[in-house]
């Protein structure tokens, strides 16, 4: 019933966009006709007869687009449906051995000559995530590390380091 209702609005919509596409050129040719020689009502005409059909392909262009996406979105249901429609795929390479390619006898290798290997690709320069102002300093190189003593030290009272912090540069970009 579905399909029924369906082909019936094509062929409605043919008819439709056929009577549209002859009203236009009807009242173009009457716009025309009016005219009697003068070019205004003449120029008149040519737009009616441009925007018309402009106006008549784009509305039956969509509906004639949603028509086709409802088909191919049934089409693909029912294909979904079915399983895909096809039959699984199956490794298609056999055990048995195959013969080695036979080396081209019209260009010996002893002809060719020798090919040096290729520079190393050098690495592109790159900028540095933050500027030289945000960069911590070098630190010196640590002692050697020593014994602990027997007793434990009383606890230090935790305070905010007095390192440099690594932040990011806040100037725009160039």
């Amino acid at each position: 019933m579905r399909r029924f209702f369906l082909t019936g609005f094509e062929r409605l919509l043919n008819i439709l966009t056929l009577l549209a596409i002859l009203a236009v050129a009807g009242l173009a040719g009457w716009t025309a006709y009016q005219a009697q020689g003068e070019t205004e009502p003449l120029l008149r005409a040519l737009v009616i007869l441009l925007g018309g059909l402009l106006a008549v392909f784009s509305v039956a262009g969509c509906a004639y687009l949603a028509i086709g996406m409802h088909d191919n979105s049934r089409r693909m249901i029912a294909l979904l449906e079915r399983g895909g429609g096809r039959a699984p795929l199956r490794a298609t390479r056999d055990d048995a051995p195959r013969p080695a390619p036979q080396p081209d006898l019209d260009m010996a290798a002893d002809d060719l000559p020798p090919e040096e290997p290729a520079p190393a690709p050098v690495p592109p320069a790159t900028r540095p995530v933050f500027s030289t102002r945000a960069m911590p300093r070098p630190q010196p190189a640590e002692p050697a590390a020593q014994r602990a003593p027997a007793e434990p030290a009383p606890p230090q009272p935790v305070a905010k380091p007095r390192t440099p912090r690594l932040v990011a540069d806040r100037r725009p970009p160039r």
